[in-house]
């Protein structure tokens, strides 16, 4: 690996695409032949230590369906980072999205057992059989789980409605909902959430605050909703 982070070597570019090509049951071979790129060309990239030009980078990440940004960096996979299954994980994100696919159609399907999460040749044949048709590819959203790339908002909030689930439960496990043709006590509230992402920098600034600076921002938010009430209590009584 090179000295900074952010910078990454032939040899290390080519690590990865073997680990991908691995992940999707794929040889240099076929990836070559696909793309047109001669295979002493690529294994030059690893015995002479050079990268590729960046159309071809361009090309690989999109036959690969990773990222440029994760090819071309020094990032390793997200799962190889933290050794837990913390419920906001990618990973965990991804198990649930099953989990909701299987509880919706195991009536269905009797394949959708205790164990087909582990099973990766069954999920993937699940994943195209019950998850296809304008959702997204199983090498896409596996690549996503293991930090290899990048997926549209838009797509988890689809999932949930799709998979009679809510959004809370997907991205964080909150809730936790058994997927039925009926309607939830507690809906996922788009409007709010909507509202969450607009100000999550500010969102985010406040969860990294100190614990005294977390109680002074309380304070304040409660100051201010004092002042709003009483504002709004006045204008009340000048109505009647």
């Amino acid at each position: 690996m090179n000295e900074s982070e952010n910078s990454i070597s032939g040899v290390d570019f080519l690590n990865k695409i073997d680990a991908v090509l691995k992940d999707q049951n794929r040889t240099r071979k076929s990836l070559c032949e696909k793309l047109s790129i001669l295979q002493g060309t690529m294994a030059t990239w690893k015995t002479k230590n050079i990268m590729p030009p960046v159309d071809t980078i361009q090309r690989i990440a999109n036959e690969l369906m990773v990222s440029v940004d994760w090819l071309v960096s020094g990032d390793i996979d997200f799962e190889l980072h933290d050794s837990q299954m913390r419920e906001w994980s990618r990973m965990a994100v991804r198990q649930r999205i099953y989990t909701a696919l299987g509880n919706k159609y195991k009536n269905k399907d009797n394949r959708f057992s205790e164990n087909y999460i582990n099973n990766e040749g069954l999920l993937k044949e699940l994943h195209k059989y019950y998850f296809g048709g304008g959702y997204i590819l199983y090498e896409e959203l596996y690549n996503w789980a293991k930090g290899r790339c990048e997926l549209d908002q838009k797509l988890f909030h689809k999932w949930a409605q799709n998979l009679n689930t809510t959004l809370q439960y997907i991205i964080t496990g909150g809730e936790v909902l058994i997927p039925s043709t009926e309607r939830y006590s507690k809906p996922f509230d788009k409007d709010l959430y909507d509202l969450a992402l607009e100000f999550r920098n500010e969102l985010y600034s406040l969860h990294c605050y100190s614990p005294e600076r977390k109680i002074l921002a309380k304070n304040m938010l409660n100051e201010l909703m004092r002042l709003e009430h009483f504002e709004y209590v006045e204008k009340t009584k000048a109505k009647e």
